[in-house]
């Protein structure tokens, strides 16, 4: 027995010193696991300004240290949103770009590994908030009014120290003082209530991606109009001193319909020089008219006042300053009244150019048969000529689709020029002012129609159907067999051709609410676009024009719905 004991042993040391070398060691230990990190919760909803709590665990160390990111960015950033060291993200107040944002915990013990958790950000009562300027226009049973104001939003749904300038067919109410509500929902769909001593008005609106928003008249009233987040630092007459064009539109000493544009330079005084305009009050034409004026200090709410003097006389407005770059203004003369907004030349001067390339086109205004819409696009050659032209109109329900047309310009260097396009259907004639190359406003100067709009220039060509995809706040106003017509509403585009959404709609004082809907669309290579929207059972046809990735201009060609519009992204 003793001997079969060494010879085992023997045996044993043979095999584990067998290609070891001769020696005796122990084999070497295992590797350790390697680390992983892991967040929780992995996904979440957050309303805008919200806060969620993360928890990052670090498996196979000791050390369970991590930086926090948010979509790369350690701490991240107020656009994406925020992360403290201990993991509470705070979301920004409108959704990000796309809409969500990843936080991610990266291992202090080896930044080569890290966990995320996804987190999609919505729209809530923080998405409206500090100080905006709006404008608005619209009829009740006192016939056409005019609206430009500010207002504070605390965030919480509460409006504060909110002031406004009224033209109304009952006079003209300045600086009047108001409170009111608001509520946010995730869509991006809001309801709002004002009161002042005028009375209290209740509203629809949707925001779009910078935190302003469309807006429409949500009670016996209709009416449209915008909101623009302002820029306080730009509330002083020296800040806003440039080069300006404009545009505005309302009613004359008789009720007629008046649309005017033009162009004037402001210095840090407040004074007013080189100011011309294109004025057409129920088709009489005035062309180029010269005028200067002043303009008052700026209070804290963006409020000022000014005075234009020329040939056509003297007018008194009311303006809210929105940025450095642009303003929005209401007249406060009596009976006749307007409203219209202004931007600051982007350039020093301008040239034939300076007009060169894409462009989007949208106007609304009066003919000799009623009420006119138009959206279109043309290519602009900075040689004076346009070609590519193709519009859609609907003309108090006669409607031209894909009118084919071409045309000549010429543009003088402070930003004035004109225009003549001429197709199947015959000759307009247009005064415009150039911002900068990427956008002027523009008057019709026959004697036949009286319109103003915007022409955009557009980016991204050429385009497809896939060049629109993703939220949009869309808005329409016009009218239909039921009487006026004023929509706002969310909808969803697949990219491929068909959209899901939500719409608030007033219809001759009929209100309904998140009614859904749903549609189909196809865009050409020269970004005109064709859709069918579905609401109830009821179809409406569209023709759109592309801005671009973020926008589209909108016209309806049914004959018995003359609707205008626009659309823009959310996020």
């Amino acid at each position: 027995m003793k001997k079969l004991v060494v010879i085992l042993s023997f045996v044993s040391f043979g095999l584990v010193s067998c290609g070891g070398g001769g020696g005796t060691s122990n084999p070497p230990p295992p590797p350790p696991p390697p680390i992983s990190v892991s967040v929780s919760p992995s996904s979440q909803t957050v309303p805008g300004g919200g806060t969620q709590q993360f928890t990052a665990t670090v498996q196979n160390t000791s050390n369970q240290a991590v930086t926090w990111q948010v979509n790369g960015v350690a701490g991240g950033n107020s656009t994406v949103g925020t992360i403290s060291g201990s993991g509470l993200f705070t979301a920004p107040a409108l959704p990000p770009a796309g809409g969500s944002a990843t936080v991610t915990a990266v291992s202090q013990a080896d930044s080569s590994k890290s966990g995320s958790a996804s987190v999609t950000i919505v729209f809530s009562n923080a998405s409206v908030n500090g100080r905006n300027a709006f404008s608005f226009s619209g009829i009740d049973s006192a016939g056409e009014f005019f609206i430009a104001g500010s207002f504070q939003a605390d965030g919480n749904g509460n409006i504060t120290s909110g002031v406004e300038d009224l033209n109304h067919g009952t006079g003209v109410f300045t600086s009047v003082p108001f409170t009111g509500s608001y509520s946010v929902g995730a869509d991006g769909r809001g309801s709002a209530t004002i009161t002042s001593s005028l009375g209290s008005s209740a509203f629809r609106f949707v925001l779009g991606r910078t935190g302003g928003a469309a807006i429409i008249a949500f009670d016996s009233d209709h009416g449209t109009g915008g909101v623009q987040k302002q820029d306080t630092s730009a509330f002083s007459s020296s800040a806003i001193a440039g080069n300006w064009s404009f545009s505005q539109s309302g009613i004359g000493s008789f009720g007629e319909p008046t649309a005017d544009a033009g162009r004037f330079t402001l210095d840090a005084a407040g004074t007013v020089s080189a100011g011309v305009e294109d004025f057409n009050d129920a088709g009489v034409v005035s062309s180029n008219v010269a005028f200067t004026g002043s303009t008052s200090g700026i209070s804290s709410s963006g409020r000022g006042t000014a005075t234009f003097t020329g040939a056509l006389g003297t007018s008194q407005l009311a303006f809210y300053v929105v940025s450095a770059n642009e303003a929005v203004f209401v007249s406060l003369d009596f009976p006749s009244g307007f409203l219209g907004s202004t931007a600051k030349h982007q350039s020093a001067s301008f040239s034939l150019s300076s007009l060169n390339g894409n462009y989007a086109f949208l106007l609304a205004g009066a003919s000799t048969l009623g009420a006119v819409v138009d959206a279109g696009r043309f290519t602009a050659d900075g040689n004076g000529n346009l070609s590519s032209g193709v519009l859609d109109e609907n003309d108090t329900g006669v409607v031209l689709q894909n009118q084919s047309f071409t045309g000549t310009y010429s543009l003088a260097a402070n930003g004035r020029g004109t225009a003549t396009v001429t197709s199947a259907a015959g000759s307009s004639s247009f005064a415009f002012d150039m911002v900068s190359q990427d956008g002027a406003f523009l008057v019709e100067t026959d004697a036949t129609a009286v319109t103003l709009g915007t022409a955009l220039s557009q980016k991204g060509s050429p385009f497809s159907t896939s060049s629109i995809s993703g939220s949009f706040g869309f808005f329409l106003t016009g009218a239909t067999v039921s009487g006026l017509t004023d929509i706002v509403g969310k909808l969803t585009a697949n990219g491929s051709g068909g959209f899901t959404g939500t719409e608030d709609t007033n219809i001759g004082s009929t209100l309904t609410t998140a009614t859904s809907i749903t549609g189909t669309y196809s865009i050409g290579s020269n970004g005109r676009g064709t859709a069918t929207i579905t609401v109830s059972g009821t179809t409406s046809n569209f023709a759109f024009y592309v801005v671009d990735s973020s926008g589209v201009l909108i016209v309806g060609v049914d004959p018995n719905e003359l609707l205008a519009g626009g659309a823009g992204k959310q996020f």
